[in-house]
């Protein structure tokens, strides 16, 4: 299950992105382009160097970066869930991936109050 919801979470990447209308990374990347430069600076002083060939580095991260950063952040918290779940309850990965899913569903329906 874990592994086939990679595709599933960059749809919804992909649909929030949709519904606000603003490009991935696009309200930080002012600040993370300021931020490289800054540090960029501090360490030219710092060596004596007159100009470091990092204008790449300082650009900040693409679309296509961020969404791969935070992909592998949301399966690398899930999978590691899943696996102290499936060690707690003394059952398979495949097992606590579904504990884990029926768990989630019954509380986002409890939290709703749409509880049958």
């Amino acid at each position: 299950m874990l592994a086939n919801s990679g595709g599933v979470t960059v749809s919804y990447f992909e649909w929030l992105k949709n519904l606000s209308h603003v490009e991935m990374g696009m309200l930080n990347r002012r600040w993370e382009q300021q931020s490289n430069r800054t540090i960029l600076d501090i360490v030219q002083r710092a060596t004596g160097s007159k100009k470091l060939a990092l204008d790449e580095s300082l650009s900040g991260a693409s679309e296509k970066q961020i969404v791969y950063t935070a992909l592998d952040e949301m399966m690398s918290t899930s999978f590691r869930e899943i696996a102290d779940l499936a060690k707690e309850r003394g059952v398979c990965l495949r097992t606590a991936a579904y504990i884990r899913s029926v768990e989630n569903i019954h509380k986002t329906e409890k939290a709703s109050g749409n509880m049958f």
